[in-house]
């Protein structure tokens, strides 16, 4: 009897775990390339542009052509 209320009660209310969110065709039309999807991430991360993580400077290099790391600090050797 409890087993079948709690089955009621998943069918009629999302949940907790519910998140509205976008299917593979909006996600297609927002993000039609790759230099699309990166220019979004870097805007989520810092808004304000890139900045390094350990001294907070934001004179940075972007379009590091590396495998580990896109961004490198323009005085020092660090990149991130």
């Amino acid at each position: 009897m409890v087993r079948e209320k709690e089955t009621e009660m998943a069918k009629r209310e999302p949940g907790k775990a519910y998140r509205p969110g976008l299917s593979i065709i909006d996600i297609t039309r927002k993000f039609p390339d790759e230099e699309t999807v990166l220019e979004w991430f870097e805007e989520q991360r810092w808004p304000k542009g890139p900045f390094c993580p350990k001294c907070g400077t934001f004179n940075v290099q972007s379009g590091i052509k590396s495998k580990t790391s896109t961004f490198a600090v323009s005085a020092r050797t660090v990149r991130f």
